[in-house]
Protein backbone atom coordinates (compact mmCIF):
# COMPACT_ATOMS: atom_id res chain seq x y z
CA UNK A 1 0.00 0.00 0.00
CA UNK A 2 3.07 2.56 0.73
CA UNK A 3 4.62 1.84 -2.50
CA UNK A 4 0.96 2.64 -4.23
CA UNK A 5 0.57 6.18 -2.43
CA UNK A 6 3.83 7.28 -3.19
CA UNK A 7 3.53 6.04 -7.02
CA UNK A 8 0.44 7.96 -6.72
CA UNK A 9 1.83 10.80 -4.98
CA UNK A 10 4.39 11.23 -7.73
CA UNK A 11 2.27 10.59 -11.02
CA UNK A 12 -1.24 12.19 -10.08
CA UNK A 13 0.51 15.80 -10.23
CA UNK A 14 2.95 14.96 -13.20
CA UNK A 15 -0.41 14.15 -15.35
CA UNK A 16 -2.05 16.93 -14.17
CA UNK A 17 0.46 19.38 -15.28
CA UNK A 18 0.74 17.98 -18.70
CA UNK A 19 -2.73 18.22 -19.46
CA UNK A 20 -2.54 21.60 -18.20
CA UNK A 21 -0.18 23.08 -20.73
CA UNK A 22 -1.88 22.29 -23.58
CA UNK A 23 -3.56 19.90 -26.33
CA UNK A 24 0.06 19.11 -27.50
CA UNK A 25 1.07 18.22 -23.78
CA UNK A 26 -2.11 16.02 -23.62
CA UNK A 27 -1.09 14.23 -26.90
CA UNK A 28 2.33 13.23 -25.93
CA UNK A 29 1.01 12.19 -22.93
CA UNK A 30 -1.53 9.71 -24.94
CA UNK A 31 1.44 9.21 -27.04
CA UNK A 32 3.35 7.47 -24.45
CA UNK A 33 0.50 6.20 -22.48
CA UNK A 34 -0.39 4.06 -26.08
CA UNK A 35 2.78 3.00 -26.83
CA UNK A 36 3.44 1.35 -23.56
CA UNK A 37 -0.01 0.15 -23.11
CA UNK A 38 -0.09 -1.49 -26.29
CA UNK A 39 3.49 -3.26 -25.36
CA UNK A 40 1.61 -4.59 -22.06
CA UNK A 41 -1.34 -5.92 -24.57
CA UNK A 42 0.96 -7.59 -26.94
CA UNK A 43 2.61 -8.91 -23.70
CA UNK A 44 -1.04 -10.46 -22.63
CA UNK A 45 -1.28 -11.88 -26.24
CA UNK A 46 2.45 -13.39 -26.18
CA UNK A 47 0.75 -15.16 -23.10
CA UNK A 48 -1.90 -16.60 -25.28
CA UNK A 49 0.49 -17.19 -27.85
CA UNK A 50 -1.22 -15.07 -30.16
CA UNK A 51 1.40 -13.88 -33.08
CA UNK A 52 0.45 -9.67 -33.60
CA UNK A 53 2.36 -7.23 -35.42
CA UNK A 54 4.20 -4.34 -33.19
CA UNK A 55 5.14 -2.72 -35.92
CA UNK A 56 2.54 -2.07 -37.63
CA UNK A 57 0.68 -1.84 -33.97
CA UNK A 58 2.93 1.07 -33.12
CA UNK A 59 2.62 3.31 -36.15
CA UNK A 60 -1.23 2.57 -36.74
CA UNK A 61 -1.01 4.16 -32.84
CA UNK A 62 0.82 7.02 -33.89
CA UNK A 63 -1.50 7.91 -37.00
CA UNK A 64 -4.30 7.60 -34.79
CA UNK A 65 -3.00 9.85 -31.97
CA UNK A 66 -1.94 12.36 -34.72
CA UNK A 67 -5.83 12.30 -36.32
CA UNK A 68 -7.05 13.14 -33.04
CA UNK A 69 -4.38 16.15 -32.64
CA UNK A 70 -4.63 17.67 -35.86
CA UNK A 71 -8.73 17.81 -35.27
CA UNK A 72 -8.55 19.17 -31.44
CA UNK A 73 -6.11 21.70 -32.50
CA UNK A 74 -6.76 22.43 -36.28
CA UNK A 75 -10.04 21.21 -36.51
CA UNK A 76 -8.88 19.36 -39.28
CA UNK A 77 -11.74 16.43 -39.60
CA UNK A 78 -9.22 13.38 -40.19
CA UNK A 79 -9.15 11.21 -37.34
CA UNK A 80 -11.07 8.42 -40.05
CA UNK A 81 -8.47 9.02 -42.27
CA UNK A 82 -5.64 8.52 -39.95
CA UNK A 83 -7.61 5.99 -38.60
CA UNK A 84 -7.96 4.21 -41.76
CA UNK A 85 -4.14 4.48 -42.83
CA UNK A 86 -3.63 3.09 -39.97
CA UNK A 87 -5.71 -0.04 -39.96
CA UNK A 88 -4.32 -0.53 -43.55
CA UNK A 89 -0.53 -0.16 -42.28
CA UNK A 90 -1.51 -3.44 -40.26
CA UNK A 91 -2.83 -5.12 -43.12
CA UNK A 92 0.18 -4.48 -45.30
CA UNK A 93 2.54 -4.98 -42.51
CA UNK A 94 0.80 -9.18 -42.69
CA UNK A 95 1.09 -8.98 -46.35
CA UNK A 96 4.81 -8.19 -47.19
CA UNK A 97 5.61 -10.70 -44.48
CA UNK A 98 3.65 -13.41 -47.15
CA UNK A 99 1.89 -16.03 -44.30
CA UNK A 100 -0.95 -17.02 -44.75
CA UNK A 101 -1.85 -19.64 -41.82
CA UNK A 102 -1.95 -16.90 -39.00
CA UNK A 103 -2.82 -14.01 -40.58
CA UNK A 104 -6.30 -13.59 -39.43
CA UNK A 105 -4.98 -14.25 -35.84
CA UNK A 106 -2.19 -11.94 -36.46
CA UNK A 107 -4.34 -8.56 -37.76
CA UNK A 108 -7.11 -9.02 -35.73
CA UNK A 109 -5.05 -9.51 -32.70
CA UNK A 110 -3.06 -6.66 -33.81
CA UNK A 111 -6.10 -3.88 -34.72
CA UNK A 112 -7.81 -4.87 -31.19
CA UNK A 113 -4.51 -3.81 -29.28
CA UNK A 114 -4.83 -0.72 -31.16
CA UNK A 115 -8.29 0.30 -31.02
CA UNK A 116 -8.22 -0.80 -27.13
CA UNK A 117 -4.79 1.54 -26.18
CA UNK A 118 -5.02 3.83 -28.62
CA UNK A 119 -8.34 4.74 -30.27
CA UNK A 120 -10.42 4.69 -27.42
CA UNK A 121 -8.09 6.97 -24.92
CA UNK A 122 -7.42 8.95 -27.82
CA UNK A 123 -10.61 11.18 -27.25
CA UNK A 124 -9.09 12.15 -23.96
CA UNK A 125 -7.28 14.83 -27.15
CA UNK A 126 -10.87 16.18 -28.54
CA UNK A 127 -11.95 16.76 -24.46
CA UNK A 128 -9.21 18.49 -23.75
CA UNK A 129 -8.83 20.59 -26.62
CA UNK A 130 -7.78 23.64 -26.77
CA UNK A 131 -9.71 25.71 -24.04
CA UNK A 132 -9.43 26.80 -20.35
CA UNK A 133 -13.08 24.41 -20.07
CA UNK A 134 -12.10 20.96 -22.03
CA UNK A 135 -9.20 21.14 -19.33
CA UNK A 136 -11.83 21.57 -16.99
CA UNK A 137 -13.81 18.51 -18.18
CA UNK A 138 -10.59 16.27 -17.90
CA UNK A 139 -9.92 16.84 -14.52
CA UNK A 140 -13.43 16.20 -13.99
CA UNK A 141 -13.43 12.71 -15.58
CA UNK A 142 -10.49 12.05 -13.92
CA UNK A 143 -11.57 12.91 -10.21
CA UNK A 144 -14.77 10.90 -11.08
CA UNK A 145 -12.85 7.87 -12.11
CA UNK A 146 -10.21 7.80 -9.57
CA UNK A 147 -13.35 8.15 -6.67
CA UNK A 148 -15.16 5.51 -8.15
CA UNK A 149 -12.12 3.01 -8.16
CA UNK A 150 -10.97 3.94 -4.97
CA UNK A 151 -14.58 3.89 -2.98
CA UNK A 152 -15.42 0.30 -4.62
CA UNK A 153 -12.10 -1.10 -4.01
CA UNK A 154 -12.59 -0.11 -0.18
CA UNK A 155 -16.27 -1.00 -0.10
CA UNK A 156 -15.90 -3.81 -2.07
CA UNK A 157 -12.78 -5.32 0.53
CA UNK A 158 -15.00 -4.11 3.97
CA UNK A 159 -18.03 -5.49 3.00
CA UNK A 160 -17.98 -6.93 -0.36
CA UNK A 161 -20.26 -9.94 -0.21
CA UNK A 162 -22.23 -10.61 -3.15
CA UNK A 163 -19.73 -11.44 -6.38
CA UNK A 164 -20.44 -9.57 -9.12
CA UNK A 165 -18.85 -11.59 -11.84
CA UNK A 166 -16.60 -14.47 -9.58
CA UNK A 167 -15.46 -16.30 -13.04
CA UNK A 168 -13.66 -13.02 -14.04
CA UNK A 169 -12.76 -11.06 -10.67
CA UNK A 170 -13.54 -12.88 -7.54
CA UNK A 171 -12.93 -9.71 -5.79
CA UNK A 172 -15.48 -7.62 -7.47
CA UNK A 173 -18.82 -7.18 -5.86
CA UNK A 174 -22.39 -5.45 -6.19
CA UNK A 175 -21.37 -3.65 -3.19
CA UNK A 176 -18.40 -2.25 -5.02
CA UNK A 177 -20.11 -1.36 -7.94
CA UNK A 178 -22.71 0.62 -6.02
CA UNK A 179 -19.90 2.58 -4.16
CA UNK A 180 -18.42 3.12 -7.65
CA UNK A 181 -21.90 4.66 -8.63
CA UNK A 182 -22.72 6.66 -6.03
CA UNK A 183 -18.69 7.93 -5.94
CA UNK A 184 -18.86 8.71 -9.26
CA UNK A 185 -21.91 10.48 -8.62
CA UNK A 186 -20.81 12.37 -5.88
CA UNK A 187 -17.41 13.59 -7.62
CA UNK A 188 -18.74 15.13 -10.99
CA UNK A 189 -21.32 17.27 -8.29
CA UNK A 190 -18.59 18.46 -6.13
CA UNK A 191 -16.05 19.64 -8.74
CA UNK A 192 -19.38 21.25 -10.53
CA UNK A 193 -20.18 23.14 -7.14
CA UNK A 194 -15.87 23.67 -6.21
CA UNK A 195 -15.75 24.82 -9.95
CA UNK A 196 -17.85 28.20 -8.59
CA UNK A 197 -15.64 29.44 -6.67
CA UNK A 198 -13.58 32.55 -7.45
CA UNK A 199 -10.79 30.98 -8.25
CA UNK A 200 -11.79 28.26 -10.52
CA UNK A 201 -14.05 31.12 -12.55
CA UNK A 202 -10.92 33.36 -12.92
CA UNK A 203 -8.63 30.18 -14.26
CA UNK A 204 -11.46 29.96 -16.58
CA UNK A 205 -12.40 26.52 -15.41
CA UNK A 206 -16.06 27.19 -14.37
CA UNK A 207 -18.50 24.35 -15.46
CA UNK A 208 -21.68 26.30 -15.52
CA UNK A 209 -23.13 24.91 -18.55
CA UNK A 210 -23.55 21.58 -16.92
CA UNK A 211 -26.36 21.21 -14.54
CA UNK A 212 -26.35 19.40 -11.40
CA UNK A 213 -28.31 16.44 -12.99
CA UNK A 214 -25.85 16.03 -15.97
CA UNK A 215 -23.18 15.57 -13.27
CA UNK A 216 -25.19 13.54 -11.40
CA UNK A 217 -26.19 11.32 -14.52
CA UNK A 218 -22.57 11.30 -15.82
CA UNK A 219 -20.74 10.71 -12.47
CA UNK A 220 -23.48 7.67 -12.52
CA UNK A 221 -22.66 6.49 -15.86
CA UNK A 222 -18.65 6.76 -15.45
CA UNK A 223 -19.17 4.36 -11.77
CA UNK A 224 -20.23 1.51 -14.09
CA UNK A 225 -18.54 1.67 -17.46
CA UNK A 226 -15.12 2.21 -15.51
CA UNK A 227 -16.39 -0.99 -13.06
CA UNK A 228 -16.87 -2.62 -16.48
CA UNK A 229 -12.95 -1.41 -17.96
CA UNK A 230 -11.95 -2.97 -14.91
CA UNK A 231 -13.72 -6.37 -15.43
CA UNK A 232 -12.22 -6.09 -19.16
CA UNK A 233 -8.70 -5.91 -18.30
CA UNK A 234 -9.36 -8.96 -15.54
CA UNK A 235 -10.83 -10.80 -18.54
CA UNK A 236 -7.49 -10.31 -20.67
CA UNK A 237 -5.50 -11.44 -17.64
CA UNK A 238 -7.08 -14.18 -16.35
CA UNK A 239 -7.57 -15.70 -20.19
CA UNK A 240 -3.25 -15.15 -20.61
CA UNK A 241 -2.96 -16.42 -16.71
CA UNK A 242 -1.34 -13.41 -15.86
CA UNK A 243 -1.69 -11.57 -12.72
CA UNK A 244 -0.58 -7.78 -13.95
CA UNK A 245 0.04 -6.32 -17.57
CA UNK A 246 2.63 -4.69 -16.68
CA UNK A 247 5.12 -3.87 -13.98
CA UNK A 248 6.32 -0.23 -14.60
CA UNK A 249 4.55 1.38 -11.45
CA UNK A 250 5.76 -0.38 -8.30
CA UNK A 251 3.09 -1.33 -6.25
CA UNK A 252 0.69 -1.15 -8.91
CA UNK A 253 1.63 -2.89 -11.70
CA UNK A 254 1.38 -1.63 -15.59
CA UNK A 255 -0.58 1.19 -17.23
CA UNK A 256 -3.10 -1.45 -17.94
CA UNK A 257 -3.67 -2.37 -14.63
CA UNK A 258 -3.85 1.66 -13.58
CA UNK A 259 -6.32 2.71 -16.37
CA UNK A 260 -8.17 0.40 -17.24
CA UNK A 261 -10.81 2.17 -15.82
CA UNK A 262 -9.91 5.59 -17.93
CA UNK A 263 -9.58 3.75 -21.39
CA UNK A 264 -13.84 2.99 -21.22
CA UNK A 265 -14.89 6.55 -19.10
CA UNK A 266 -12.69 8.36 -21.67
CA UNK A 267 -14.84 7.82 -24.79
CA UNK A 268 -18.10 7.41 -22.30
CA UNK A 269 -17.56 10.94 -21.05
CA UNK A 270 -16.68 12.61 -24.34
CA UNK A 271 -19.55 11.31 -25.56
CA UNK A 272 -21.84 12.18 -23.03
CA UNK A 273 -20.68 16.03 -23.18
CA UNK A 274 -20.91 16.09 -26.39
CA UNK A 275 -24.74 15.30 -26.62
CA UNK A 276 -25.25 17.95 -23.39
CA UNK A 277 -23.59 20.66 -25.41
CA UNK A 278 -25.43 19.33 -28.61
CA UNK A 279 -28.24 19.71 -26.80
CA UNK A 280 -27.77 23.07 -25.73
CA UNK A 281 -26.81 24.41 -28.82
Amino acid sequence: MAKRVITAIILIPAVIFIVHVCSYGTALLLLVFSFIALSEYYRIADSCNLKHLRFSGYLASAMIITGFLLKAAFNYNLQVHFFALGIMAVFFEELFRGRVGDAVISVSTTIAGVVYTAFLPGCLILLRGDSARGESLVYMLFLATWASDIFAYFTGTAFGKHKLIPGISPNKSWEGLAAALAAGAFACAGYKWISASPLFLRLGLGMGDLTYGHCILTGLLLGMTGQAGDLMESMLKRNAGVKDSGDLFPGHGGVLDRCDSLILNIPVFYLIISIIMRGRA
